[in-house]
This record gives structure tokens, C-alpha cells and sequence, in this order.
């Protein structure tokens, strides 16, 4: 990962090649605090407001790259749509201590770039966030920025913070999404992918929960 004076930072994955523009007034996590928080996950990169001092006190966004079974250009944006559309109805989690739920899903196409977000509310005991999973399709899976609100926390809502991290991804032009116009996305390819980000939702979780016990 390589982060220049811009504000844009590169990352080079194995199967995607892409750059995050920082929105004003925001900066990364430090990669070794990520690795510290989240184990085995790995992520390429989070961000942060700065002005909020903690990385993850009022809230703040995990960028990773999330591959698929097969080219995403096999397939069109509708049909993968449709299938997330059932995963996200089908992806809810409800236990003694905690719950997930499926909000609402809104898609956007400008420019040639896709983009499919995805809304939950999730409460572990008494921890609450808002949190909006922003996948853009890219030839080879999806890149995936997760965006988390800490209820009663900020002023900010989450369609204003989806809006402002909705343009931060530019996909190198050899690894960018091209729609094929013949349906055929199977479901189980994006459930798998739904099923990454959850994981990763539970996790942080389960990491608010530790830092009110200290």
C-alpha cells in the first residue's frame, strides 16, 4: 500500500488493482492497529476522520477486496442486484446477544462505475451501530467499503456518509467491471461475499464490546 501527498492511496491486490481517495479532513488507520483489532481479518485499509481523535469513537470505514468464484464480466449488474437482494433478505442474524438486520439495499451506476449499497443496523448487548457496505464490482470480485456510524455517537447519518465515501474508489482500467448483457449470476457466488462482510460486522462488534469492559 502506498500512500502519497494527494491523499490517494495505492493498493495492489493479487486479482484487483485500485487507489482510495481520502476525503478532506480524513486519514488511514495505522495498518498495525488493524492487524492488532482484527486478527485473521485482513482488510487493505481503514479510515478515519481526524477530527474525531479515535479511529473508531464516533465513525469510520474498512476497505478491502472481497474475490468471486468466476469474472464478475460474465455477468450483469441486474441479475448481481437481484441476487443481493435475496442474500441481504436472507443474510439476518438474530441471537440471545445479538441481532443484524437488513435495512435496505440502493444501487447506483454513473460513469461507467457500479455500485450496490447495502444497510444494516446491528446491536450486540448494548452496543448499537448503523453500518452501509458499499461494493463496487470490479472484474475479478468486489471492492468493498464497509462504513460504520456508533449510534447517539456523531451528528452525521448514513446516507450522508455513504454519499461522501460513494466516489472514493478508482479501479485500475485493466481490472475494471464490464457489464455482460446475458443473465446468470448464480446465488451462492455473492451469498459467499455477504457472508465476508458480516463476518467482519460481528467482529467489530465483538471489539466495541472489549474496549466498554476495560
Amino acid at each position: 500500500m502506498n500512500v502519497y501527498a494527494s491523499g490517494i492511496v495505492s493498493i495492489d491486490n493479487r486479482a484487483c488493482k485500485y487507489a482510495i481517495t481520502l476525503p478532506e479532513g480524513w486519514d488511514t488507520i495505522p495498518q498495525s492497529f488493524l492487524k492488532e483489532k482484527l486478527k485473521q481479518f485482513n482488510v487493505d485499509m481503514g479510515i478515519y476522520p481526524v477530527a474525531q481523535g479515535d479511529y473508531t469513537k464516533g465513525y469510520y470505514a474498512l476497505i478491502c477486496f472481497m474475490p468471486a468464484v468466476k469474472t464478475l464480466n460474465a455477468f450483469n449488474f441486474k441479475q448481481i442486484v437481484a441476487d443481493f437482494t435475496k442474500a441481504g433478505k436472507q443474510g439476518e442474524i438474530k441471537t440471545d446477544s445479538m441481532q443484524i438486520r437488513f435495512n435496505k439495499m440502493n444501487t447506483k451506476v454513473e460513469e461507467g462505475d457500479y455500485y450496490i449499497f447495502n444497510y444494516y443496523s446491528i446491536r450486540k448487548d448494548t452496543v448499537a451501530l448503523e453500518s452501509c457496505q458499499m461494493l463496487q464490482p470490479t472484474k475479478f470480485g468486489y471492492i468493498s467499503v464497509m462504513s460504520y456510524i456508533k449510534n447517539n455517537e456523531v451528528a452525521v447519518s448514513m446516507d450522508e456518509l455513504s454519499a461522501q465515501l460513494s466516489k472514493i474508489v478508482t479501479v485500475h482500467p485493466d481490472y475494471k467491471y464490464v457489464e455482460y448483457r446475458k443473465e446468470g449470476l448464480t446465488f451462492i457466488h455473492v451469498l459467499i461475499s455477504l457472508a465476508i462482510g458480516l463476518i467482519v460486522y460481528v467482529f467489530i462488534m465483538w471489539i466495541s464490546k472489549k474496549k466498554k469492559q476495560r
